[in-house]
């Protein structure tokens, strides 16, 4: 009768009273208050308030999934508590993010809150910019002491940038489906009215930030100042002279740029100068190994300070850097926002979007051409009526901007659009009605506009519906932007080799997602291979790395029906390309080529091994492991593996762990990763225990041998906490496995657990439920001496999660 809603509109403060006592009586009661708290009703009194952040505090929700069917998630049942009551909001965010931060950072991971599922929340990005705009001065003062320690806490003190863990990439986007990133968003915007309406109220509570060297702490730092440059220009200008690293905040440096144009209009005239100089010569890492470029961010800088300040001098090195780039136009502040933080706003109501008749259409476009508010609303109606704007593109003239060609094409294929598991379902049964011969028309049309602008639309297009029967003309459109189309140009190049890296500048490019989406017609239908041969041989020889590296994906769907001719072009992308090892493309072909054809792909793994590329030795080391565990003969490869590097090691440490309970390879794994178990690297070591993570009790108790001898190994002393999860989610009895490890916790993390930081702390109380939990389950005297001789020692250390379990015990 507790979960009514309403009920606890009135009686909130007695139902807490009636239940707080049970929030540590178990799962059952974990469960049952979690239903009583189901839909967002925690907020309603004090009392239930701080049972809730109390039950977040404990790790109650750690695992929390929704009872509810649909998409609702944790953060999104708090839909009406960010509006009735947002300090509430802001609490239950602040108590979950420290406790969030501590379980799960290790001390190494980047970006590690990405390993918690509850961040992953769109809805919950939302609630917490709700929550966040109707109490700003709340946000400002609650979240940034917690965003401020730990950034101080996973700071790379080896990085010249000021990198975090945390926030390890500032872009200045808005559109956050984490909620991490949105917290940081929002504690930005919160600073921002701060500076505006309570300037002095800013310089107390981010006292110190300016001295640290550190991306995120700028980033939030020149948001603020952004907003009231006429009050902090001079503070900014301070900020900038310590490190140049500080010009280049954001993706491409667009939050700096943003400062530096705003905060230049009001400095003093010493201060002007010092920037103008000190900008002056500016060079990026990036921009030293491809000298080639080099000036080009210096050219953006120097036009963001306000015109009618810079000197004489300036004004001729800004001459000189446009000659050496003609192609780099003036950059007005709007063509700045609208890739930064400040959305450009359509001219046309939201409202009267639904209105607008195709002649409307077609007036808007004449008279806001290249508008991006405008073709996102275009976008939208695009998808919503597919056939109606599908023939209004037919009418569109030559002189309508491509941007709205294409903002139909990708509404037609619904590009871009985040929509609900249900929504999904029902658009991908609407597109997939959508005519083909409609469809073919539109992509002639847009293809037929001169100089083919809209290429990257038309192919994503086509492979939005690759499962449709495409007349060979339509192949031949997606041929030529994957042969022809300039983009990329010989400029556009990763800076670092990475799987990532890679294939994120391929798909950012019109060559590179031809290639994806040759991959997906050759998926869908392998009889297409005849149309696409000409077009598949040009991207495999490509000058882009990148878009080789797409090549590759488009290659894979080959090795089901040719087999040879697959691997004959993959070996031409490959030729003298040790750096294309570096995609996850590249590994994901050897992976499935390698047992086909080992003479012709071993001799590519080696070429990888044995370059000097860091990611690509990472991939062949997976590769050698892979061709051995399927009995392939890697001659020498794997004994230098074995003994090679701490990354080589790793590697093969990972293969070993991912497959340790396999039930065709498991056994050779289990002998091979041993190797490691007291492994000279902590990385390695790390690596074999995660082996012993999310094993099934049945697999356990069949190794408990083997599992002795991991709990007596240094790689126990690295990671305890992947099997004691196993073994506290399993229901069998290892008395002799849980005693062990408690004596060897013991050992080296002392009997003063609860003082361990993070990673202790969490250790301690794993063990300490199993130890009771032994205690409890065991009719063996002895074992019972032994398991309360074991509490007795946590006890007095005070291991954290002890006292909690006796208490259960006791009642």
């Amino acid at each position: 009768m507790f979960e009514a809603d309403n009920l606890h509109d009135f009686r909130s403060e007695k139902i807490a009273a009636l239940v707080t006592p049970f929030q540590d009586r178990g799962d059952d009661w974990k469960q049952r208050l979690q239903r009583i708290m189901s839909w967002g009703i925690a907020h309603k009194s004090d009392a239930m308030s701080k049972l809730y952040v109390a039950m977040i505090r404990d790790g109650k929700y750690d695992d929390f999934k929704s009872m509810l069917s649909g998409d609702s998630d944790f953060w999104t049942k708090h839909h009406n508590a960010a509006k009735e009551h947002p300090r509430f909001m802001i609490d239950v965010l602040a108590v979950w993010f420290e406790r969030t931060a501590m379980k799960y950072d290790d001390g190494k991971a980047i970006n590690f809150m990405d390993q918690c599922g509850l961040n992953h929340s769109h809805g919950g990005a939302i609630i917490v910019a709700e929550a966040g705009q109707a109490d700003p001065e709340y946000f400002a003062d609650r979240m940034l002491p917690v965003v401020r320690a730990i950034v101080l806490r996973t700071l790379l003190t080896n990085r010249p940038d000021g990198c975090d863990r945390a926030w390890p990439y500032i872009t200045g986007r808005t559109d956050f489906f984490d909620i991490n990133d949105a917290t940081l968003e929002q504690l930005a915007v919160s600073l921002e009215i701060l500076a505006k309406e309570k300037p002095g109220q800013l310089r107390d509570i981010t006292n110190g930030m300016a001295t640290e060297k550190s991306e995120t702490y700028g980033h939030l730092l020149l948001r603020a100042w952004t907003a009231n440059p006429l009050e902090f220009a001079d503070e900014c200008v301070d900020f900038f002279l310590q490190c140049k690293q500080r010009l280049d905040i954001g993706r491409a440096g667009i939050i700096s740029r943003q400062a530096l144009t705003e905060i230049s209009k009001y400095c003093s005239m010493q201060n002007f100068s010092s920037l103008e100089s000190f900008i002056n010569g500016f060079c990026t890492e990036y921009e030293r190994r491809y000298p080639q470029i080099r000036g080009s961010d210096e050219l953006h800088l120097l036009r963001c300070l306000a015109a009618d300040r810079v000197s004489e001098r300036t004004k001729g090195r800004i001459e000189t850097l446009e000659r050496k780039f003609p192609e780099l136009l003036q950059r007005s502040l709007n063509s700045i926002n609208s890739t930064g933080r400040t959305a450009e706003r359509s001219s046309i109501p939201d409202e009267k979007v639904s209105l607008l008749r195709d002649k409307n259409w077609i007036a808007v476009m004449r008279k806001y051409p290249g508008s991006r508010a405008v073709g996102k609303q275009l976008r939208e109606a695009s998808r919503r009526e597919r056939v109606r704007f599908g023939n209004l593109a037919l009418q569109m003239e030559d002189d309508i901007h491509p941007i709205f060609f294409s903002s139909i094409l990708d509404g037609i294929s619904s590009r871009y659009f985040d929509l609900e598991q249900q929504e999904r379902v029902s658009d991908a049964v609407e597109r997939q009605g959508f005519a083909l011969d409609l469809l073919e028309k539109l992509l002639v049309r847009v293809h037929r506009l001169p100089k083919h602008p809209c290429g990257s639309a038309i192919v994503t297009t086509i492979g939005e519906f690759a499962k449709r029967s495409f007349s060979n003309h339509t192949l031949s459109i997606l041929s030529h932007y994957a042969v022809k189309d300039p983009s990329p140009s010989p400029r556009e190049s990763v800076s670092d080799f990475g799987r990532e890296s890679l294939m994120n500048e391929a798909f950012g490019t019109v060559r590179g997602q031809a290639a994806r989406t040759v991959s997906q017609l050759l998926f869908a239908d392998e009889t297409r291979f005849v149309e696409l041969a000409s077009a598949l041989s040009s991207l495999v020889c490509d000058d882009s790395m990148a878009v080789r590296a797409a090549a590759i994906q488009a290659v894979l769907p080959v090795l089901s029906f040719d087999y040879q001719r697959a691997i004959y072009l993959f070996t031409i992308a490959c030729r003298d390309k040790p750096e294309i090892a570096s995609a996850s493309t590249w590994k994901e072909f050897c992976y499935d080529a390698v047992q086909m054809d080992p003479e012709a792909i071993l001799p590519i793994i080696e070429e990888a091994f044995r370059s000097n590329i860091p990611e690509s030795v990472k991939n062949a080391t997976v590769l050698i492991a892979h061709a051995d565990l399927l009995d392939v003969d890697t001659g020498t490869l794997l004994d230098e593996a074995r003994w090679g590097t701490e990354d080589m090691r790793r590697k093969l440490a990972s293969v070993y762990a991912s497959n340790f309970d396999n039930e065709l390879v498991g056994k050779k794994c289990q002998e091979s990763l041993g190797e490691y178990y007291d492994d000279r690297s902590e990385k390695v070591r790390e690596q074999v225990g995660s082996a012993f993570n999310s094993l099934s009790g049945q697999f356990l108790q069949a190794h408990e041998s083997e599992l002795l001898v991991f709990v007596a190994s240094k790689s126990f002393e690295t990671d305890a906490v992947s099997l004691l999860m196993s073994m506290e989610r399993s229901a069998v009895q290892l008395p002799e496995v849980i005693c062990s490890a408690a004596e060897r916790i013991l050992s080296f993390l002392g009997e003063e657990g609860t003082h361990i930081a993070y990673h202790g702390s969490f250790l301690a109380r794993n063990i300490s439920k199993l130890v009771v939990r032994q205690y409890e389950q065991t009719q063996n005297d002895t074992m019972k001496v032994r398991c309360l001789d074991l509490i007795d020692k946590m006890e007095r250390g005070g291991y954290w999660g002890m006292s909690d379990e006796l208490s259960r015990l006791d009642r």
